[in-house]
């Protein structure tokens, strides 16, 4: 059951058109701060005009014996959709959704999934250790904090800075405490944009913050893409802590590496095959995996 409210009446009669008597209605009604809808029988420029003058906004119908203005309401729709779908759409060219946030053809939407790609392996990552460290005997996790709650400030020359890790860890193995920044990166980055992410940990590491959380000193676990990204950042991070004079306990890997070598995602100081150490010394080593030697750079010997 509908229950229908009148808010005018206007009687209708002789020859007129029943579209006359719009106008005489809508001024019977309080319009002001309204939208006033009709059909295509009842638009016309004095009705379109007369809505306006009272403060209000209207939704009128069109059809196509309307000519030019049908057409260019059309194009105007088309065009904002057109316009909408470069900006937001996740789909391809056929309607399937993009395997890979880097094709997204959105140019709003594309940033976004980039967003949830990273926040997804954030989360994969510290799910995997979680697991691994309730598997494995002795290893344990104290403590897991998702990025805003990371954060580190600290003082560096008179100034105060900080640090924004994507995650902050601690894992107890066989005894031993292992804190640790998780940084994630996205894709391959220039050596400039390199040295620059790697800027506030050689200003962090300078003072004496490091040694705050519980005491012992922390990693910066960086996880790239893909095996160039990783070389190309060892390079930049080994030249880097060479001009600064600061050593960063540096534990790099990436992506296919991890997922390549089953239940080692991140056991802390008992499976190093998946992470490379790079120190300002430059002093040369190797890490094997599946097989295969990798050359790396470490500041000594895995214990």
């Amino acid at each position: 059951m509908r229950t229908w409210k009148t808010r005018g009446l206007s009687p209708a009669g002789g020859t007129r058109c029943w579209t006359s008597f719009i106008p005489e209605l809508l001024g019977l009604l309080e319009l002001k701060g309204c939208i006033v809808t009709n059909d295509a029988t009842g638009y016309q420029k004095d009705i379109g005009q007369g809505i306006l003058d009272r403060g209000a906004d209207y939704v009128l119908a069109v059809k196509q014996n309307h000519g030019r203005l049908y057409e260019d309401l059309k194009d105007l729709f088309e065009e904002a959709e057109a316009t909408a779908l470069r900006r937001w759409s996740v789909q391809d060219e056929v309607g399937q959704p993009a395997a890979h946030w880097r094709q997204v053809p959105g140019a709003r939407s594309r940033p976004l999934a980039r967003t949830i790609g990273h926040t997804e392996g954030v989360h994969r990552f510290l799910g995997a250790l979680l697991r691994q460290a309730s598997e494995a005997p002795g290893c344990r996790v104290i403590q897991v904090s998702p990025p805003h709650h990371s954060t580190r400030y600290f003082q560096h020359r008179g100034d105060l800075r900080s640090v924004h890790p994507d995650a902050f860890g601690v894992v107890r193995v066989r005894g031993k405490t292992f804190p640790f920044f998780l940084e994630w990166e996205r894709r391959a980055v220039h050596p400039s944009t390199m040295a620059g992410r790697l800027a506030p940990y050689l200003r962090y590491f300078s003072s004496n913050q490091p040694l705050d959380d519980h005491g012992h000193r922390l990693l910066v676990l960086v996880v790239f893409d893909d095996f160039i990204a990783e070389g190309n950042f060892l390079g930049v991070a080994r030249r880097e802590m060479q001009r600064a004079g600061v050593d960063v306990p540096l534990w790099i890997s990436h992506t296919g590496l991890l997922e390549t070598v089953p239940g080692r995602w991140a056991r802390l100081g008992a499976v190093p095959t998946c992470w490379s150490q790079v120190a300002h010394s430059g002093e040369c080593a190797w890490r094997r995996s599946g097989g295969r030697r990798y050359p790396r750079r470490a500041a000594g010997k895995w214990k």
